[in-house]
């Protein structure tokens, strides 16, 4: 019998080889990319809607052209949506059913944040309460806080400290800033004589201060739960144990966009103290003109002006 497929003397295995491997190669560079899970998703909701192998293939090839992707051939996806390949398990459907569904957590969530707010932390909202006042189904509140979490990111932690401002606060700040803002930049070289602030920073005085000082900046240590009040792991609580470490009190100021004021007292900020400073450093930036280099030197003195404010009085701040 003869067969032209059949094998020959005058064929080298190489060859034939060579062939076969240049076939493949093209083959599987045609091919496209396996489905992706949200691809088999799609292809699984198309077909639930009705939709027949023509459409779904339509869908893949347009969604695979946009991102620039060979698209799986029609028999490949006409083998999906007939179930015949790409196996996928099953739904659970065995055990208890959920008690909260995602409505119902949407739903305590908008509870939770309107009940935060309306409390403006001045008593502790509880799970409990979340789930009573958003009228879902009855669950412990372990079971609600751990759904909660798992969705929404939402657990019991510790209230971020910061400015506290009322509503009569909040519009003379916008009122203020809005008029502020408005103002132009040569108002605050020219038009304004001073800008100052005083400043207290902690300077320890002594070891102990020192090493107090370092312990506070400690952000966690390596232990075990037994090990949280063995000496060497716990940190002095800033609330219970406070220490003088002592402190250097700066008052500072600015004139013409310069830092002309820069003066170091010991003790607290006293109505008397504005009047010390000013006989000390004080009057040589204020009574300088605001004209600038053009200012004659005689204007320069080395006594309070005139103006200077009575004794007892605090400075003016801008």
């Amino acid at each position: 019998m003869s067969n032209s497929s059949a094998w020959s003397p005058d064929c080298s295995w190489p060859k034939l080889f060579s062939q076969t491997s240049v076939r493949l190669a093209a083959a599987f560079a045609s091919m496209g990319k396996h489905f992706t899970k949200a691809e088999m998703d799609n292809v699984q909701k198309w077909g639930a809607a009705s939709w027949t192998p023509v459409q779904i293939h339509a869908a893949l090839v347009k969604d695979r052209k946009r991102r620039r992707q060979n698209s799986p051939d029609l028999t490949t996806a006409r083998r999906f949506a007939n179930g015949k390949t790409h196996k996928r398990s099953a739904k659970e459907r065995r055990g208890r059913k959920t008690t909260l569904s995602a409505a119902n957590l949407n739903t305590m969530e908008r509870t939770r944040d309107n009940l935060v707010t309306k409390a403006e932390c001045e008593r502790e909202i509880t799970w409990g309460e979340v789930v009573r006042k958003a009228r879902v189904p009855n669950v412990d509140r372990t079971t609600a806080a751990k759904h909660m979490e798992r969705k929404f990111g939402v657990q019991a932690m510790r209230p971020r400290g910061k400015l506290t401002r009322n509503d009569i606060d909040e519009a003379e700040r916008k009122r203020i800033c809005n008029k502020l803002r408005k103002l132009p930049r040569g108002y605050w070289t020219s038009g304004v004589h001073l800008t100052m602030d005083n400043k207290r920073w902690p300077v320890p005085l002594s070891i102990r201060g020192k090493k107090y000082l370092r312990q506070t900046k400690v952000r966690f240590v390596l232990r075990s739960k037994r090990q949280g009040l063995k000496k060497g792991y716990t940190k002095p609580d800033k609330r219970k144990h406070r220490t003088n470490l002592g402190g250097v009190n700066l008052v500072a100021g600015i004139t013409k966009g310069k830092v002309r004021i820069w003066h170091y007292f010991d003790g607290r900020w006293t109505a008397e103290r504005p009047l010390m400073c000013t006989r000390t450093s004080w009057h040589l930036p204020l009574c300088e003109p605001m004209g600038g280099s053009d200012a004659t030197p005689s204007s320069r003195t080395t006594t309070p002006p005139a103006t200077s404010p009575p004794p007892g009085s605090a400075p003016r701040r801008t």
